[in-house]
């Protein structure tokens, strides 16, 4: 009886080793051809005011193209009580754009570590071109 169980325990570890043997992640991922920054078109704060240490979550909103591009993350910079936010997007590679676009919603958590006035910049772009911010702010007390 201890032979056939020593059998069933080897069995199932080379049978869990030989799995894991041929496991590439990547195998099926399209690679990414470049990451770039996407405009903010619009961003929704659900309170204007909050205590400290409660978290609130921040909601963005962008246009990108449907068949090759999606969000990648943002860069949150902190100044005393201020935040600049931009927005980046990456395009998978071999893949043609088109002309089709949907509403990408994205956010982010903010928790507030101090009593006062923050404010949000978000980068943002001009229908006809050119940098723009959108300006947001958030009272927080105790």
């Amino acid at each position: 009886m201890d032979k056939y169980l020593k059998i069933g325990i080897l069995t199932i570890v080379i049978l869990l080793f030989a799995s894991c043997l041929n496991n590439d992640d990547n195998e099926y991922v399209d690679p990414i051809e470049s990451v770039s920054q996407v405009s903010i078109d619009s961003v929704k704060i659900p309170q204007a005011s909050m205590q400290v240490f409660t978290t609130q979550t921040i909601k963005t909103f962008s246009t990108l193209k449907s068949s090759c591009e999606n969000f990648y993350g943002y860069d949150y910079q902190k100044a005393g009580l201020t935040r600049n936010i931009v927005a980046y997007l990456y395009k998978i590679n071999g893949k043609s754009c088109g002309t089709t676009t949907y509403k990408s919603d994205d956010s982010f958590n903010f928790t507030p570590e101090e009593v006062g006035t923050y404010t949000f910049n978000f980068s943002s772009k001009k229908k006809l071109g050119g940098d723009s911010i959108i300006v947001k702010t958030i009272v927080v007390t105790n």
